[in-house]
């Protein structure tokens, strides 16, 4: 368990100081993928997801939408559901690189097939602790 939380702690290091030059914070970052993966949710539906305030989900998402990377549209009634600008999508496309370098490095000393047997294995892992706690978003 140690391990992995010294592990998590490093990539998370690095991967705030790699979006620094895309002018995101993590929890930005973390919304806007989010938000790609399922346009049109909630406000309300990813603070639940992301366990935050409703008012800290708010002063993010309004924050976003001020730099023009989200936007918020009518979903169905009153519920307005969060999207990606153009300028947001390329934003988030620009800090997944960034992403994806940092994990090529953590990687490099595995095998590729160890590589692969990580990814499985961590994944794995996630399905048998999230096993019928599914949260919806919406």
């Amino acid at each position: 368990m140690y391990g992995l939380r010294i592990l998590n702690h490093h990539f998370s290091q690095r991967f705030a100081g790699a979006l620094v030059q895309h002018d995101l914070t993590l929890p930005q970052m973390g919304i806007m993928f989010d938000v790609a993966r399922i346009p049109g949710v909630s406000s309300a539906g990813l603070a639940r997801v992301r366990r935050m305030t409703p008012q800290t989900m708010s002063e993010i998402i309004t924050g976003l939408e001020r730099d023009g990377l989200l936007e918020r549209r009518p979903r169905h009634g009153r519920t307005l559901g969060l999207y990606l600008t153009p300028a947001g999508t390329a934003r988030l496309a620009k800090a997944g690189s960034a992403a994806a370098g940092i994990e090529r490095e953590m990687l490099a000393g595995l095998s590729p097939k160890d590589q692969e047997r990580f990814r499985e294995l961590i994944f794995r892992c996630v399905t048998h602790l999230s096993a019928g706690k599914e949260e919806r978003a919406s």
